[in-house]
């Protein structure tokens, strides 16, 4: 499916938008902080009930309103789809699917999947290792709705084990009665572990197919760096860990192994890219990484999901763009934003939809012909 039709009110600084999209390239233009990046994340909002940018929703709303309500119409092969999400100041989102009020984000992603790139995914590969391990996370919810649960039920287990060891430094809480916490923690985060790994084992493939494309010249590694998967017993080699470190995590207050530290590897011709790597090849790899999992949910999910990019051709040279919009050609619809359309091949542009935006409204739209 696509996305025909997106209507949004009092969306940051789009009062009123209405606007209408094709498959294949649609093509944002506009000077920057004319609302073109908004749009994509209205758009986001819509598939995800959630922006990529902030965690508040109240933001999203422009300022000196109390709602914001993003509407869409998908169409398939014979069939149409309506969603829409309002979002109210303090009050809980509202996802409506077909007339359905009060619908969940898992019945969103079963209608279609979106893949985002902006030039922030560069932290992917550049940044500490929190960035990679959220990607990974993040593909694991596109693929499988039940990882989110899993990562979640992991999460708070460990917050309370890190609220526990810091009681027992407060002579509080036994050190004896953190057992309890020790399985919990184990059991769940040994789960953890192995669906994160699948993650990553899956992506491998598409990310070596991608750079060959993208990046002809080295090729692309990804490994997941968790120590405890060497030996293959995860659950007994965490446990013997916990028990081990347990006298230093009293002492710091903090859980010391576990899924919450681990790392993604990331190389290109055996060289470690995200220590070494130039800025150039990180923005490349971070950008293979973005196709992969668009790739991978494809194939999971037996539907293409829908791609956005943000500005990210001004980052690339002229080759990698080429290569980079010969891959997007053959996706069932990218909505992307830009400044300057000379970053596009006038070869394509009989295949491009154009969209202008001009201070936060759509000042024209116009099909590209040769």
């Amino acid at each position: 499916m696509y996305l025909q039709t997106l209507d949004i009110l009092n969306f940051r600084n789009h009062k009123k938008s209405s606007l209408n999209f094709s498959s294949g390239i649609n093509l944002i233009i506009g000077k920057n902080g004319q609302g073109k990046t908004n749009l994509l994340e209205a758009i986001y909002v819509l598939f995800n009930g959630k922006s990529y940018k902030s965690s508040l929703n109240n933001v999203l709303i422009t300022l000196g309103e109390e709602t914001t309500v993003v509407k869409g119409s998908l169409v398939g092969e014979e069939k149409k789809e309506d969603i829409g999400v309002m979002l109210k100041i303090n009050e809980q989102k509202n996802i409506k699917i077909n007339g359905m009020q009060n619908q969940r984000v898992k019945d969103l992603r079963n209608i279609v999947n979106i893949v985002l790139f902006s030039p922030e995914d560069l932290k992917i590969v550049k940044g500490g290792p929190g960035g990679r391990r959220d990607f990974i996370d993040e593909v694991g919810e596109q693929i499988n709705y039940k990882y989110n649960h899993l990562k979640w039920k992991f999460l708070r287990i460990l917050k309370q084990r890190n609220n526990l060891l810091r009681q027992v430094i407060g002579k509080r809480w036994k050190k004896e009665e953190l057992e309890l916490w020790d399985d919990k923690l184990v059991l769940v985060g040994s789960k953890f572990i192995g669906a994160r790994n699948e993650v990553v084992e899956k992506l491998k493939p598409y990310c070596h197919k991608i750079n060959l494309k993208i990046n002809s010249k080295k090729n692309l590694k990804i490994n997941y760096l968790n120590n405890l998967l060497n030996n293959g017993d995860v659950e007994g080699e965490f446990y013997r860990k916990i028990k081990e470190l347990k006298n230093y995590e009293i002492e710091r207050g903090n859980t010391l192994v576990g899924p919450h530290r681990d790392d993604v590897g990331l190389y290109l011709n055996g060289v470690d890219v995200r220590l070494y790597g130039s800025q150039g090849e990180q923005r490349v790899v971070s950008l293979c990484l973005k196709m992969a999992e668009l790739e991978l949910i494809k194939e999971e999910k037996k539907k293409t999901p829908i791609l956005l990019m943000d500005d990210v051709m001004s980052e690339l040279d002229e080759e990698m763009r080429d290569n980079l919009l010969s891959f997007i050609l053959n996706l069932k619809q990218s909505i992307i934003t830009t400044t300057n359309l000379s970053y596009f091949n006038q070869e394509y542009m009989d295949r491009i939809n154009l969209i202008e935006v001009y201070g936060g409204s759509v000042k024209e739209r116009m099909c590209l012909k040769t």
